[in-house]
């Protein structure tokens, strides 16, 4: 099954925007399993952008 399933969360994991359509019905369980799944991912996402954020900080505080 082809689904196209776009996810957009808040820093604290709530689902602000929930898109997803494809060829056929999307059931239940794998529905909730890419929302666990986008959740995870969106946690790591954020997570690596903090830590990029706070080496850019620390490299502007060492050049000034």
């Amino acid at each position: 099954m082809t689904v196209d399933f776009n996810l957009v969360a808040t820093e604290d994991g709530d689902f602000v925007e929930v898109q997803g359509s494809g060829g056929k019905h999307l059931r239940t369980v794998p529905a909730d399993e890419m929302l666990v799944l986008a959740r995870k991912g969106i946690v790591d996402l954020i997570s690596a952008q903090r830590a990029v954020l706070a080496r850019i900080m620390v490299s502007l505080r060492i050049a000034s």
